[in-house]
């Protein structure tokens, strides 16, 4: 088969998906909680800064080395054999996290259909609803939830629609997806923006004073942390799929204002977000007397099954708000079912001739994963997996890819590529930012790897056990596959590029030619300036 159908035919469709991957169902589900329980002007502060140091510089390299190798998640990282091991850990976290999304999908399509029970007053505590969510979800006394595996069968199936084509069918389905949801939202921010107590929720936001002490990491009050671990959750930066998606782009794409634009997306859909959960606050409380910003003290997803429904009164709005969220969804888990075939066509070529077969088998495998989480060890494994992927996966991850491009690939050697392949030098902002993300990286995720440990209630001998066995487990994975470099090629080339990473035939010539080029434009320049300064003179 034609390798042009994992190709993007129109630019239009390269940003959308971009904008998809970036802004998924954590930045509904996590992050606005965090930012209702601080205050918008205190996480815009925080954000800002983690933005700016970490997220900007690792989104224009992430784009940037796939883009220039034209080279998947695993193949990209041949820049450098030593760390190759990261293209295999971001490769096997999509795979891992893609059964834990196809889950969050399934509750969300659920609850689309779902005949939730009516409550005579709009409580908070206790409500009807609520008891739903933990009887009837969470604590099935079935093996598995049939409800929901019923959910995950027609989640499986669209999402095997949408890939089982290639790009081809999905860079058509997934922009209608995306902008439909993008539509949903809109319509219930005016509709629950007019209901009462609405903008009084919305105050709620704006009370909180600014207090430095957030970006603090050594006190207990600072959440500089917290924001970091949420951010490269909600990104996808160390997912790997941004390097899919730009291997499979135009190799001269505008790399700064796409990194730039991204992360922004991924900023506003979190505080867009927060305004709509303290509006419905605002509903469910709306005689309270004193400001409350928070939706409830559930530490994970739950408030928005259990309180969000109390003031959303059932009904069409009801679904707007749960379709809204599940067509974000199913564009996020569909770009991740791509990636995990993208990179199994890049290893093994000749199944690229059997595309459909291997859809159907990895959908049906994600399936019958999926379906064990919706029992009760399985939810309880599920929030595991989520709390290890945040605070120690991620953080190791994108450290290591930090310091394989400013030390091993070489600072210097990464912008002169830059250069060209945008044909305009990079300012001092990005060398910069990536050499004050080497310096924060490695601090910020040796704190959260401590503080992983030290939250371990280390009175259950077997929960932390269990922890510390999955969690090495998970956090050796990368490095397995770099001893198995080092057993294969000699010490001294382990730190120099693969001789396969270089782009393919063509793009050298191009190089060599656009080098050629831009030598005779500077001649040409200087000569002119050499004239008029003669001309000044005579």
């Amino acid at each position: 088969m034609d390798k042009s159908i994992l190709r993007w035919k129109y630019r239009s469709s390269y940003v959308i998906v971009l904008l998809s991957w970036s802004t998924g169902l954590t930045n509904v589900f996590h992050s606005p909680k965090l930012l209702l329980e601080i205050g918008i002007f205190n996480y815009l502060l925080v954000h800002v800064v983690v933005m700016v140091i970490v997220g900007i510089p690792m989104t224009l390299t992430e784009l940037a080395v796939s883009q220039y190798s034209l080279k998947s998640v695993v193949r990209c990282w041949d820049v450098c054999p030593f760390f190759r091991g990261v293209g295999y850990g971001k490769f096997i976290l999509i795979a891992i996290f893609h059964v834990y999304y196809n889950s969050l999908n399934s509750y969300l399509l659920s609850y689309c259909f779902a005949p939730l029970p009516s409550e005579a007053s709009r409580v908070v505590n206790g409500s009807n609803i609520e008891a739903f969510w933990y009887n009837e979800i969470i604590q099935n006394k079935g093996f598995p939830n049939w409800k929901l595996v019923a959910s995950l069968t027609a989640h499986t199936i669209l999402e095997f629609i949408i890939n089982f084509n290639g790009t081809k069918l999905l860079e058509n389905i997934l922009p209608l997806l995306y902008y439909l949801s993008i539509f949903e939202l809109i319509v219930l921010l005016c509709v629950i923006g007019a209901s009462p107590g609405g903008m009084e929720g919305v105050k709620c936001l704006y009370t909180k004073q600014i207090d430095f002490n957030y970006l603090l990491i050594w006190k207990k009050e600072g959440i500089l942390l917290q924001v970091f671990q949420m951010y490269l959750y909600s990104i996808g930066l160390a997912l790997g799929g941004f390097s899919d998606i730009a291997a499979q782009g135009s190799f001269r794409n505008p790399l700064y204002k796409i990194s730039v634009w991204v992360n922004l997306a991924n900023l506003g859909t979190t505080l867009v977000y927060g305004n709509l959960f303290s509006m419905l606050n605002g509903i469910v409380q709306p005689n309270t007397t004193k400001c409350k910003s928070e939706i409830g003290p559930e530490k994970d997803f739950s408030f928005i099954f259990t309180k969000i429904p109390n003031a959303l009164n059932g009904g069409i709005w009801k679904y707007i708000f749960y379709s809204s969220l599940y067509l974000k969804g199913v564009c996020t888990s569909s770009l991740m079912l791509k990636t995990i075939l993208d990179v199994i066509y890049e290893e093994k070529p000749e199944l690229l001739s059997y595309s459909r077969l291997c859809c159907i088998v990895f959908s049906i495998c994600n399936f019958l994963l999926g379906s064990l989480i919706f029992t009760n060890l399985g939810f309880i494994i599920g929030q595991f997996i989520v709390d290890v992927i945040i605070q120690i996966f991620l953080p190791l991850i994108v450290t290591i890819q930090a310091v394989t491009i400013v030390f091993i690939y070489g600072l210097f050697r990464f912008t002169t590529d830059l250069y060209f392949m945008l044909g305009v030098y990079p300012t001092i902002y990005w060398p910069l930012c990536l050499t004050l993300s080497v310096i924060a990286l490695p601090i910020l995720s040796t704190v959260s790897i401590i503080n992983y440990f030290k939250t371990t209630n280390l009175t259950d001998f077997n929960l932390t056990l269990f922890k510390g066995i999955v969690s090495v487990t998970l956090a050796w994975i990368p490095f397995m596959a770099m001893v198995r470099v080092i057993r294969k090629v000699k010490f001294d080339l382990i730190f120099r590029s693969s001789p396969n990473w270089n782009p393919p035939d063509g793009l050298e010539t191009s190089r060599k030619q656009f080098e050629e080029q831009h030598c005779v434009e500077e001649f040409l320049y200087e000569r002119y300036l050499l004239q008029r300064k003669l001309k000044r003179y005579e």
